[in-house]
């Protein structure tokens, strides 16, 4: 079920109340008050009638008495249904029908046992429910081969997914989430800076603020404080879906595997005091020119996917001086390679993202691939989440400032032979700062 601006709910269920002719001329308008009333009356309060729009009345039997009544009411159907979202889109009609009984199954009320901290056990409606539920809804709408792996079920929860209805994900198709709302709750709870007063007397809190390191003691802290959630059964799934929403990820790095981070709730430092770990180690090591996308909006949130990502795909790396994995708020540090002897650093400053490579070796190594993954995991993010954003290449040199979004675009570096750099105040061969990333 959908909710429009208005606070109508979709479908949009149109009345049209025949047999006009049968009432004398000059009754017909008291009897459609009438009518009217008793509907209202009838309805109530219930959520129900969100879904009801303008009422039509009409003859079936004179037809051609009536052209101007089936003219509006043609008109006001063509405009209501152009509306909706899914307005031109080929659907099964037993894909309506499902909708109906999940949308039934979710206001349906049932005895629930929450873990929730304060919650006793209470009628209320359901917000998730097992996979196997909707394959048993599935089969009495006559969903064939429900039971297949890529069966037509899933074509319809993916459909259902992306126009917001449920929270569904293949890779994560234990339960599906009937209520959005319900896991905006969980996550919130987790992302919530309102804890000072709880924070004191547990230092686990300290850990998440100053590493990004979730421990198992917080989490079910944390989602205690959810209604409807029954720990023992959605924990471990609402933990999995945290991570398709990259909220939270576990580190490729073999030793940590089994550790979990949240770094969008890192306390933020300096990045010159994060950069001073990397330079110790790599002093003399030779630095590549910065690769940056600079955006016309970039919302915080949308470096933290890419920080994720690249989390999951490649070793941090690992300080020396303390146990701790470089991750940092707005800032990652990987290995590039098993031996660690090249180092990529990729950050968020003001609407830019930047990526620069330290190396032990003098050799001139291009890192395309890198900037390639970059690219394509924005691009990949601007489809999944329908964020339009937009963005530019630019270069800047090693030694350059990332506050501004000053430097170099890709199209004046392929146009020009060199250019004046406003960091250091002198001129510059153009392939100096961009051979590094570009074949």
């Amino acid at each position: 079920m959908e909710c429009n601006d208005d606070l109508d709910l979709n479908p949009p269920v149109i009345i049209v109340g025949t047999g006009i002719d049968k009432i004398p001329l000059n009754g017909r308008e008291e009897r459609k008050t009438n009518f009217l009333k008793h509907l209202n009356s009838a309805m109530s309060k219930q959520e129900k009638r969100r879904h009801f729009r303008q009422p039509h009345f009409l003859s079936n039997k004179y037809p051609s008495d009536n052209k101007q009544e089936f003219e509006e009411l043609r008109t006001d159907i063509f405009r209501k249904a152009k509306a909706l979202s899914n307005w031109e889109e080929n659907l099964p009609i037993r894909w309506i029908v499902l909708e109906k009984e999940m949308y039934r199954k979710q206001t349906e009320t049932t005895i629930l046992f929450s873990e929730a901290e304060g919650e006793k056990p209470r009628c209320k409606n359901k917000k998730v429910i097992l996979y196997t539920e909707a394959q048993c809804l599935a089969t009495e709408c006559s969903f064939p081969d429900v039971q297949k792996e890529m069966s037509e079920l899933d074509s319809f929860l993916k459909y259902e997914h992306e126009i917001g209805n449920i929270i569904f994900f293949k890779e994560v198709r234990e339960y599906i989430v009937l209520d959005p709302e319900w896991l905006v709750d969980v996550f919130r709870c987790f992302v919530s800076h309102h804890y000072n007063g709880e924070a004191l007397g547990m230092p686990e809190w300290a850990v998440l603020d100053e590493t990004g390191k979730l421990e198992d003691v917080l989490i079910e802290k944390l989602l205690k404080k959810v209604p409807s959630l029954i720990l023992t059964k959605h924990k471990q799934y609402l933990l999995k879906l945290m991570e398709e929403f990259g909220i939270i990820v576990k580190p490729k790095n073999e030793d940590y595997r089994n550790d979990i981070y949240m770094p969008c709730m890192i306390k933020p430092r300096p990045f010159q005091e994060i950069l001073r770990n990397v330079d110790d180690e790599s002093k003399h090591w030779k630095k590549s020119s910065w690769f940056s996308l600079v955006f016309n909006f970039l919302p915080p949130s949308y470096f933290n996917h890419i920080l994720v990502s690249f989390v999951k795909n490649q070793q941090l790396f690992h300080n020396k001086n303390d146990s701790n994995l470089s991750i940092y708020r707005n800032i990652g540090i990987f290995q590039l390679n098993d031996t660690g002897s090249e180092i990529l650093i990729i950050c968020l400053s003001k609407n830019l993202i930047a990526m620069q490579v330290r190396q032990s070796k003098s050799d001139d190594v291009c890192y395309s691939y890198v900037k390639d993954q970059l690219i394509n995991l924005v691009d990949l993010i601007k489809q999944r989440y329908r964020i339009n954003v937009t963005y530019e290449i630019r270069f800047k040199f090693p030694g350059g400032s990332l506050s501004d979004n000053v430097g170099i675009s890709y199209d004046e570096a392929m146009e020009k032979s060199e250019y004046r750099c406003t960091d250091h105040n002198k001129m510059h061969l153009c392939k100096d700062v961009y051979r590094s990333w570009l074949k």
